[in-house]
């Protein structure tokens, strides 16, 4: 089976083109995946805004309406305080009701006795009927607000029993209710019911119905992708506002199944949770996303939920991926058109570059390059232009070639005899060389000598130096003990100044005692006189010890600078001798390279004999060689 050749065109397109295809892959799946990530992270940060800007709203909307019940219940017990009695409360609730659009209906529920006495009561035809209990509502009709007298049963409902025990703010689920008891008049509303507390108990419940079409208003206006949703979904899981209103009132568990516990315990401990998963009801794939509504005072958050299909998500992602795939392919082609041009730009002087190879591998020096490849620039110029370059050095060696032939094979006849010349010169350079040999050696023997003195000398030299320095020290030693000898005379001459100083002092003394003190005056004159001759001794041996010092100083002074010339002698002496050992040295080495000479000379003389004999083959090579280069062909030889 023959080999699969692929020729160098076809190796660039492939190699090339391979590289391009598997880099546009790589960065296509980058892309790919980068885009898909950046598209999910959009995805789930806009569901987090978005989440979170309804959660505030809803719970702005809710608090409002807490915070309303607190400054009521606060009005309310300021009256009781003062007694004020119940009148001013209902005007309070009445006008409160008017002048909110959003309230429907404000109701309070007084313990017994919560309020006042209810016995006072007893015979009010409005209050009659439940025994004075303070318990009455306010509701809205069109534009009239009626009232409506509570009753024993309602204390036992959960928007009374559940504020009253847990002391906290409570909303009720979402619902449709009538005040009429006409289904037409249904108004879709909740309840937030306040606790009434004074020193700690529980006196009442203070209730403000609000309608709900605030929040399925700030549902309506959420623009989420294009079929993005977003719902509002209460403690109980109940769907209070949706973008599909159809969904309304239903039970979040009725229309999601997957994860529903994690996604109950998320909304009522009020934490966010984050999932993509299958959406039941849309059938498709989303991102869905729990944020919590906080309410004040309350531990039953609400939650909003966020839902986006998955496929609206990564659509811009999925748009990037075509167009790179679409600019990739495009730059596929783009690439494999110009390395088509390139390559037949490239290939095409190399052809050319064989067929001159494939001549001089015929032996044929005289080829012909192409004169457009020599113009270019790049590489291929520059080996057109080698190749050019090669011909003529190679057409200019052979021709020398042929020529130092010929030369060589006249010169190898002159060669012999001069070989034989060459001979005769190495005997009589062999004589000379013993003769020379003979002399060094003499040479040797008498440097040996030397050598041998200046040692000698040397350790003279050293000996002497020792001794003079020694000469120094003890110099040195008497200078110092002269001058410790002149400082004790200088203590005598002292004493004795002292004492003749005493000696004066009895005489005088001794002269004004009398003839009793003549005898003391006689020792004392003697005493005068044997301290003036100690200190005149003691001047002549200062004297002389300075003279001693003086003389030890430059005694000291003549050994200095004797000393240097000395060492400078000693020095001298060993140079001498390291010379002599070097010079025996050189003449033992000269000795041993006349003998290395006198070797050489003799084989010279071998040598020129084989000269001679190698000339004669020398000569028959050339002819061969001459033979051998006439394969190479050229007009000029």
């Amino acid at each position: 089976m023959k080999n699969f050749k692929i020729k160098l065109a076809g190796r660039l397109m492939l190699y090339i083109l391979g590289f391009v295809i598997v880099i546009n892959t790589i960065i296509l799946s980058i892309i790919g995946i980068k885009a898909s990530q950046n598209s999910e992270e959009t995805g789930l940060t806009l569901a987090q805004s978005k989440s979170e800007n309804i959660s505030a709203k809803v719970a702005d909307f809710l608090n409002q309406t807490i915070l309303l019940n607190k400054s009521l219940i606060t009005s309310f017990n300021s009256l009781s305080k003062n007694k004020s009695g119940r009148a001013p409360i209902e005007d309070i609730i009445y006008n409160t009701l008017k002048n909110n659009d959003d309230l429907i209906s404000i109701w309070i529920m007084y313990e017994k006795n919560g309020f006042d006495e209810d016995k006072n009561y007893l015979n009010n035809s409005l209050y009659s009927p439940i025994k004075g209990l303070f318990d009455f509502t306010k509701y809205k009709d069109g534009e009239t607000i009626h009232t409506e007298m509570g009753a024993f049963e309602q204390y036992e409902e959960d928007y009374y029993t559940i504020p009253f025990k847990t002391q906290r703010p409570t909303i009720l689920e979402p619902l449709f209710y009538s005040y009429t008891g006409d289904t037409a008049d249904n108004v879709y509303e909740t309840s937030i019911c306040e606790p009434i507390v004074v020193e700690g108990k529980t006196i009442g419940v203070l209730g403000t119905d609000i309608l709900l079409a605030e929040l399925q208003d700030i549902i309506d206006h959420q623009q989420i992708y294009s079929t993005g949703q977003a719902s509002i979904i209460s403690h109980e899981l109940q769907i209070s506002a949706h973008s599909d209103k159809n969904l309304i009132l239903k039970n979040l568990k009725d229309i999601i199944t997957i994860d529903i516990d994690t996604i109950t315990n998320s909304i009522k401990k009020g934490a966010s949770i984050f999932t993509i998963t299958k959406s039941e009801q849309r059938d498709e794939k989303v991102i869905r996303y729990f944020h919590p509504i906080n309410l004040l005072g309350s531990d039953k958050p609400w939650s909003v939920m966020i839902e986006i299909p998955v496929k609206e998500v990564y659509a811009d992602s999925r748009e990037i991926i075509l167009i790179t795939i679409i600019i990739g392919i495009l730059g596929i082609i783009v690439i494999g058109f110009v390395i088509f041009i390139l390559s037949r730009n490239i290939t095409r002087p190399i052809i050319k570059g064989i067929e001159s190879a494939k001549l001089f591998a015929e032996g044929n020096l005289d080829i012909t390059i192409d004169e457009e490849s020599l113009k270019r620039t790049d590489e291929i110029g520059d080996l057109t232009r080698a190749l050019g370059d090669m011909s003529v050095k190679i057409k200019v060696a052979v021709e020398s070639v042929v020529n130092g032939i010929n030369n060589i094979s006249t010169s190898s006849t002159s060669l012999s005899s001069t070989a034989q010349q060459l001979a005769a010169g190495a005997n009589q350079q062999a004589t000379s060389v013993e003769e020379v040999s003979a002399t060094m050696e003499e040479m040797y023997a008498n440097i040996t000598q030397n050598n041998h003195n200046s040692v000698q000398a040397n350790t003279m030299s050293d000996n002497t130096l020792k001794s003079i320095l020694e000469v120094a020290k003890t110099t040195i030693d008497s200078v110092n003990a002269n001058k410790i000898i002149a400082e004790k005379i200088k203590i005598v001459n002292d004493i004795a100044f002292q004492t003749n100083m005493l000696a004066l002092n009895a005489a005088v003394e001794a002269a004004r005692a009398g003839e009793q003190g003549k005898g003391f005056a006689v020792v004392a004159a003697e005493v005068r006189r044997l301290a003036e001759r100690s200190k005149k001794a003691a001047d002549e041996i200062v004297t002389l010890a300075q003279q001693s010092h003086a003389l030890a100083n430059n005694t000291g002074d003549l050994m200095n600078k004797a000393i240097p010339e000395l060492e400078k002698t000693t020095n001298l002496v060993k140079e001498i001798s390291l010379a002599s050992d070097e010079q025996a040295g050189g003449v033992s080495q000269i000795n041993n390279a006349i003998q290395l000479l006198n070797n050489i000379v003799q084989q010279n003389a071998a040598s020129s004999e084989e000269l001679a004999a190698s000339a004669i083959e020398l000569e028959s090579e050339t002819e061969q060689i001459l033979k051998t280069i006439s394969f190479f062909k050229s007009k000029d030889f």
